[in-house]
């Protein structure tokens, strides 16, 4: 008979979607700060115009590119105004700009796209602290995160090795509990020496992933967040080894 806690545990886990298990994002409707990426091309507007043609090649170059919502639910277009975009899908919101650019006559053909980030904290004894943004790829999992950062190996030398001590989770914000996160711990072994991909989460907009390098040591961001007893552990460990150290260095004088 499992207990309530275990029900939930593996309900948890259940809805996390892992490698090869991909969840397909549907219906997101637009809300602030959210960053949108628009792409644009001109249409040829009928009657044929002289001036239409150059206003839309102006319009398509200062419109390309990210734009961020506003927290009144607007979103800016440079020289040509802004419109309201929250609420609205994302077929819907190419509608309204179009509709927008027209009245401006500006023929173009808008494409509005959410720009979803998460980002990756890596925490080590000598680097500190170094915080990265990344846009979130379709698909994309824990392993691709850490897979672009150049100097994972170099701030966290052993995480190569199948004896590391470094520690990999994802943190994510609970949509049906405000202010509080899940936390997805990956099983580094299984998934890079067993080819298992059932920790190797894949990530949504908004997920942090923690890469510590499992050393201890005085003000570092994880440590504070550990539990009063994880911390005590790797206390005794670090002075256990610190009196080992002594005695062999006694025998050996």
């Amino acid at each position: 008979m499992q207990s309530a806690a275990a029900v939930v545990a593996w309900a948890v886990l259940a809805a996390a979607p892992m490698e090869m298990a991909s969840m397909k994002r549907s219906g997101h409707r637009i809300e602030p700060p959210e960053i949108l990426r628009l792409e644009v091309t001109c249409r040829a507007p009928w009657p044929l115009s002289a001036v239409a043609l150059p206003q839309g090649q102006r319009a398509k170059q200062e419109l390309r590119g990210p734009r961020l919502v506003r927290p009144d639910g607007t979103t800016g277009l440079h020289s040509y105004g802004s419109v309201s975009v929250a609420g609205l899908t994302c077929a819907q919101a190419e509608v309204v700009v179009e509709r927008h650019l027209s009245s401006l006559g500006c023929w173009l053909d808008v494409a509005v796209d959410v720009m979803a980030l998460y980002s990756v904290i890596t925490e080590s004894t000598d680097y500190g602290e170094k915080v990265q943004w990344f846009e979130l790829l379709p698909h994309d999992t824990a392993l691709d995160a850490l897979g672009r950062i150049p100097d994972l190996l170099d701030r966290i030398p052993d995480l190569g090795s199948c004896k590391t001590k470094a520690r990999i989770w994802v943190q994510r914000p609970c949509s049906d509990l405000p202010g509080e996160d899940r936390f997805l711990t990956l099983d580094w072994e299984a998934i890079t020496l067993r080819g298992e991909g059932a920790t190797n989460y894949e990530l949504r907009p908004g997920d942090r992933v923690y890469v510590w390098d499992g050393k201890w040591h005085s003000g570092a961001w994880v440590a504070e967040r550990l539990s009063p007893l994880e911390r005590a552990e790797t206390a005794l460990a670090d002075v256990g080894r610190f009196f080992l150290d002594a005695l062999r260095h006694m025998v050996g004088q």
